[in-house]
């Protein structure tokens, strides 16, 4: 299929199985000062505007910056997030925020305004040294995770650790075993004699 991709003009051919229909946004819950972003009629580019009002098939922008409104087709504007959405983004910010505080320096190593610039420097040398502390450990705990997954694979995969020759006095993991094995028929038929018929 060759498909034109709204509110930026290009074609391009797509697979079959890449293509879904269109539907149009839903207006229902958009009322006059939603912020949104819609696609300006002059350069064709999208902007943050509010809406003014919605009509059939299109609605009246007020971009930011601008007096004037803009009628734009309903296909060309992008409601902001909503409140459930913003708070969703917020609890996930929150959530970062108490990850980064569990990384926070200690409070003995916080410089203080009252500090002595010879405080201050042994301050930053520990907090230096914390630091690579953290990172270090951080590198241990992946690195014995990677430990423990191959230690994990070795126990299962029973070739690793044995070998089937090992009964074999003359068994060489350096040699090529099809090697050894031509010499030992040849040194079995060469010791006995002609067969007795």
């Amino acid at each position: 299929y060759f498909v034109t991709y709204l509110g930026y003009g290009n074609t391009a051919q797509v697979e079959f199985n890449e293509v879904r229909p269109y539907v149009r946004p839903e207006t229902s819950s958009w009322v006059a000062g939603l912020e949104c972003s819609a696609v300006h009629s002059s350069d064709g580019r999208w902007y943050e505007g509010n809406l003014v009002e919605v009509r059939e098939g299109t609605a009246l922008i007020r971009f930011q910056g601008e007096t004037e409104t803009s009628e734009v087709e309903l296909d060309f504007i992008r409601p902001k997030l909503s409140a459930a959405a913003e708070r969703k983004r917020k609890a996930e910010e929150e959530e970062a925020a108490a990850e980064e505080a569990k990384r926070a320096i200690p409070k003995s190593l916080e410089i203080l305004p009252g500090d002595s610039e010879e405080t201050i420097e042994k301050k930053k040398k520990k907090l230096k040294m914390f630091k690579r502390q953290e990172k270090k450990a951080a590198l241990e705990s992946l690195g014995e995770g990677r430990r423990s997954s191959w230690q994990a694979f070795k126990g299962k995969n029973k070739t690793i650790g044995k070998s089937k020759n090992f009964h074999d006095p003359r068994w060489d993991p350096t040699r090529d075993h099809g090697e050894l094995a031509a010499r030992l028929q040849i040194e079995k038929y060469s010791t006995f004699g002609p067969r007795d018929q």
